[in-house]
């Protein structure tokens, strides 16, 4: 999901904001509507997502780091450069293996 929101003091209240929304949500699926959730995995097999337990065990990246470690899986990229849905994938991937998570948060402040 991408998602975004205008702030008008700090960038950063805004991140935890979301995190702690979509957490919340993610939280949810897994318990509330965990019988739903299974019902749809049998028409679209995947696996349950990984996700923190506390919102301070989300991954929160600099776009930098987003970049750099896309580069590492041979994906060249420009910090100026915006990542593609492909690239948000693989990105996704890599993550999961490094923090065992598939919910994080790619920031980036460049342009404030």
């Amino acid at each position: 999901m991408d998602m975004e929101m205008e702030f008008y003091d700090d960038y950063m209240d805004v991140l935890y904001f979301i995190r702690d929304l979509m957490l919340h949500i993610l939280h949810g699926l897994q318990t509330q509507y965990k019988d739903q959730t299974e019902r749809v995995r049998k028409v679209y097999p995947s696996e349950p997502f990984k996700i923190p337990t506390k919102p301070e065990d989300v991954p929160i990246l600099d776009f930098a780091v987003g970049v750099k470690l896309l580069a590492e899986a041979g994906i060249q990229l420009d910090e100026n450069d915006d990542i593609n849905s492909t690239q948000e994938k693989l990105l996704g991937e890599i993550v999961k293996k490094k923090y065992n998570t598939d919910f994080f948060i790619c920031k980036s402040i460049r342009n404030f």
